[in-house]
């Protein structure tokens, strides 16, 4: 079980999600689509900063208590990720890893937050401080000892870096979690807009969220040396690990559609490859290519690598035609379905509805329909179980579940209410035409 509440924090007067597979939020601008989703990306992303904490603790000069510390560090990444809380009224976000293990971000009176965790974790993680502690003490006996005996430091490194991934191992055990989490913020033109001035730009005067999905796609983007098939082959003929290949076929059949062409990353420029020879730089492409060419990207990497990964997409229907928004929720829909990945994703769009409905359909008929038969329209690799699917209308600062529990379908009213304004005011003028 993992749930999050939200009480009167920015928008967001009261929400509770237990989070699932595929979780989708749907309603207008500043609604608080996006404070739902930086709420749980913030509370899934603790763990990660726990283990960046032991890794880099042995070059601090301050102690090592690891509890006192990160607390601080969570205050700062609080207000990275929201800004200053001392304008804000009281809140309460709570965050359940399972019913004995919680984490409470509460604002005081005072206008700081406060971090607290559950006995539960508390007992777990002072359990880890003790082999730490006892780690950095040997560490220390024994370094004189190295050096004036066989000065073997390979050996230390070695020993260290086996150290380290217990401890990793440890701390995702505590938070009952292995994902990778990854945030693709709204706005993503502007890693190709300025996609060859990426390496100049200071990406500590953005947004933190930006900033981290910058730093991630500067670091991919030598990854992508060669077409999307070309790296399925390298990968075959070069790796040991096992691929999946009906899922990394399928995936890189929805790309090439939704771009319409093939990427590749070569001589310091992203392009796009129209054919064999002709290709555009991706800062001169579509604005609908720009803006999807990373969601299509990262996925392609997470599902050739087998990447275990918590995702959370901001509007990944931007500039796209109704057509390629079915294909990028399609793609989505595959995501949340292995590796027991989990997705987030924000939209306006009734389209990206409409497109999920299809998805669920499909397996809702099975037990009634030939299966054959469904996968000529829909692919079974894409089929949505109702149990692990949560979608919401956001509308001032209130959370509306919009699945019909009885069709197990998104309710058509939510797909068609922006339609239903729109058709309203044309009644009107028909009126008084008549």
């Amino acid at each position: 079980m993992q749930k999050i509440e939200i009480q009167n924090f920015g928008p967001i007067q009261n929400f509770t999600m237990e989070l699932k597979q595929l979780n989708i939020f749907i309603g207008s601008q500043a609604s608080g689509k996006s404070t739902i989703a930086k709420s749980v990306f913030f509370c899934k992303a603790i763990k990660d900063e726990f283990i960046d904490y032991v890794y880099q603790i042995e070059n601090r000069e301050q102690n090592s208590k690891i509890i006192s510390n990160m607390n601080k560090n969570l205050r700062k990444k609080f207000i990275s990720f929201f800004g200053t809380t001392k304008h804000m009224g009281l809140f309460k976000i709570k965050y359940y890893i399972s019913k004995e293990k919680s984490i409470s971000i509460e604002n005081s009176d005072r206008g700081y937050i406060q971090v607290q965790f559950s006995k539960t974790i508390l007992n777990e993680i002072n359990k880890i401080q003790k082999v730490f502690d006892q780690y950095l003490n040997s560490k220390k006996d024994n370094h004189f000892n190295n050096l004036e005996l066989n000065n073997d430091f390979l050996l230390e490194d070695a020993n260290k870096k086996q150290h380290y991934k217990k401890i990793k191992q440890s701390i995702e055990l505590i938070f009952e979690d292995t994902q990778i989490s990854n945030y693709i913020p709204a706005g993503r033109s502007l890693l190709t807009t300025l996609s060859e001035q990426l390496g100049d730009i200071d990406s500590n005067k953005l947004d933190y969220l930006m900033k981290i999905f910058i730093e991630k796609i500067k670091y991919l983007k030598k990854f992508f040396n060669d077409d999307l098939e070309a790296l399925l082959e390298d990968m075959k003929k070069l790796s040991n690990q096992k691929i999946d290949f009906e899922n990394v076929n399928y995936t890189i059949k929805k790309i090439n559609n939704i771009i319409k062409g093939r990427y590749k990353y070569e001589n310091g420029e992203e392009k796009i490859y129209i054919n064999d020879e002709d290709y555009i730089k991706i800062s001169f492409s579509s604005s609908g290519q720009q803006e999807s060419i990373w969601i299509l990207l990262l996925i392609y990497y997470f599902v050739l690598n087998k990447i275990e990964t918590f995702t959370i997409i901001e509007e990944p229907e931007a500039h796209l035609y109704p057509e390629a928004q079915k294909e990028i929720i399609e793609l989505i829909s595959l995501l949340s379905n292995i590796n027991n990945n989990q997705v987030i994703v924000t939209t306006h769009s009734p389209y990206i509805l409409s497109s999920l409905n299809n998805l669920l359909y499909a397996k809702n008929i099975l037990n009634s329909t030939n299966k054959t038969d469904i996968e000529k329209i829909v692919d079974k690799k894409i089929w949505l179980d109702y149990n692990e699917i949560n979608a919401f209308f956001i509308q001032d600062g209130k959370a509306e579940n919009i699945l019909d529990t009885e069709l197990k379908l998104i309710k058509a009213e939510a797909i068609d209410s922006a339609s239903e304004i729109i058709n309203a005011s044309y009644d009107k003028l028909f009126d008084l035409d008549e």
